[in-house]
């Protein structure tokens, strides 16, 4: 049996503007979800504006991607009772507040992973998951 090795990395980035109280929670609060495939190409095109602070994030973690496309997109109000987004192919949960957001990922049926995090304003969170040959899918909130 072949194995390959699959890690999809999901980052999280809060688009939250800060209240001016922070035990309360601003209406207008969102959280932005984005699926991204990233891989290095011989000869990459520009990075789409959208995909800069992805671009940035990744190379100050010492990865050497220089191709971004941006899969999906959707978004979510906070804070979320429960809510089902669906991103490429993936369906995305969310429940919680920024400083307590449970997240689980589904790829058709399948549970890809689950995980409790506290998210930063305008903080990319990087959680891994799967890859596939020439990149790697990441979940951008």
């Amino acid at each position: 049996m072949k194995t390959r090795f699959l890690l999809l990395a999901f980052v999280i980035l809060c688009s939250l503007p800060v209240a001016a109280n922070a035990g309360k929670t601003n209406a207008s609060e969102t959280l932005s979800v984005r699926l991204v495939h990233a891989s290095k190409v011989k000869k990459a095109g520009k990075t789409p504006k959208v995909l800069k602070d992805v671009a940035a994030s990744l190379k100050n973690m010492g990865m050497s991607y220089n191709n971004y496309k941006l899969v999906g997109s959707s978004s979510l109000s906070m804070p979320v009772k429960k809510g089902k987004i669906k991103v490429g192919d993936y369906t995305v949960e969310c429940v919680g507040s920024q400083n307590s957001m449970r997240i689980a990922v589904k790829r058709g049926k399948k549970s890809v992973v689950q995980t409790r995090v506290k998210l930063q304003t305008k903080k990319l969170f990087l959680l891994g998951v799967h890859s596939e040959k020439g990149g790697r899918y990441f979940l951008v909130f």
